[in-house]
C-alpha cells in the first residue's frame, strides 16, 4: 500500500472521525424516518362545501372544523336533491334563526335555519361540538345533521320537496345529561307535549326494602326530588321547565 493509502486508512481509523460517524449517522436515519413519515401520512382531505356567507359574523365561537362539518354536510343535502350545480357559497343562516346552549361549558349545542336563494331551497342545521361532562370528545361528522323545515310559517320556497331528515326535535340540554343513575332512583327523559321544555323527566324509584317496612315511601319520594331539582340546577337547568314522571321498579 502506497504513502496515500495509509494515510488514508490511518485518517479512516481516527478517533475524530468515528466519533462524528457516531454522531452523524444515528441523525441521518431519523431525517430519513421523519421524511418518510411526513410522505406517507395521510392527511384530511378536503372535502366539497358549500359556504355559508354570514357564519362567522353570527357563530363567531364556532371552532373552524365544525363549521367545515355543516358546510360540507350542507353541499352534500344540495347535491342529494337533484341540482346538477351546487353553488359554492351564497348560503345564507336566516336572521333570528340561531339558538344554542352549553352545558358545564364543555359541550355547545346549536341550530339555525339556512337559506340558500340560488336554489330556492333552506334547511335546519343541527351541530354540537366540544366534550360531555364526562370527558368523551364528540367531534365527528356524526355532530352535523341536516333536516328539513316542516313548520309552514318558516317554509320560503314552497315549490322546494327537501330530502333531508324529516321530524326534526329540537335539542334540548336535558338530552345530553340523562340518562343517570343515583343510590334508590334512576333518571331518564322522554317528550312531552305539556311542559315548556317539551321533556319530562322520567324518576324510576328504587328504594331499600326498609323504605317500604317502615311505611315511609312517601317520605322517600319527596327527599329524592328535592335532589333531583339540586341537581338539575348544579346543572344549569331550570326544574320548572320540566314534566315529572314517577314510576317505581318492580319489587319481587
Amino acid at each position: 500500500m502506497g504513502k496515500n493509502g495509509s494515510e488514508i486508512q490511518k485518517y479512516l481509523q481516527s478517533p475524530g472521525l468515528r466519533a462524528v460517524m457516531f454522531l452523524t449517522v444515528p441523525i441521518i436515519v431519523i431525517l430519513i424516518i421523519i421524511m418518510f413519515v411526513v410522505i406517507l401520512q395521510p392527511g384530511r382531505i378536503e372535502e366539497p362545501r358549500l359556504v355559508i356567507d354570514n357564519i362567522e359574523e353570527v357563530l363567531p365561537d364556532v371552532p373552524s372544523e365544525t363549521v367545515h362539518l355543516i358546510e360540507e354536510k350542507l353541499y352534500m343535502q344540495v347535491l342529494e336533491s337533484g341540482v346538477d350545480i351546487v353553488p359554492e357559497d351564497g348560503a345564507i343562516i336566516r336572521e333570528n334563526s340561531w339558538d344554542g346552549f352549553t352545558i358545564q361549558d364543555k359541550l355547545y349545542v346549536g341550530d339555525f335555519i339556512v337559506d340558500i336563494a340560488s336554489v330556492d331551497q333552506s334547511y335546519i342545521m343541527s351541530y354540537y361540538y366540544g366534550e360531555l361532562p364526562d370527558n368523551n370528545e364528540m367531534e365527528s361528522a356524526a355532530s352535523v345533521m341536516t333536516y328539513c323545515i316542516e313548520n309552514p310559517s318558516e317554509i320560503i320556497y314552497v315549490d322546494f320537496e327537501c330530502r333531508a331528515n324529516h321530524d326534526f326535535a329540537k335539542p334540548d340540554p336535558i338530552q345530553y345529561i340523562l340518562p343517570r343513575l343515583f343510590d334508590g332512583y334512576s333518571l331518564s327523559y322522554t317528550y312531552s307535549l305539556t311542559s315548556d321544555s317539551g321533556y319530562a323527566i322520567v324518576v324510576t324509584y328504587n328504594p331499600p326494602e326498609s323504605v317500604y317496612l317502615d311505611g315511609k315511601v312517601e317520605e322517600f319520594e319527596n327527599e329524592s326530588m328535592s335532589e333531583i331539582r339540586s341537581f338539575l340546577i348544579q346543572e344549569g337547568l331550570d326544574p320548572e321547565r320540566y314534566e315529572f314522571v314517577s314510576k317505581y321498579e318492580i319489587v319481587e
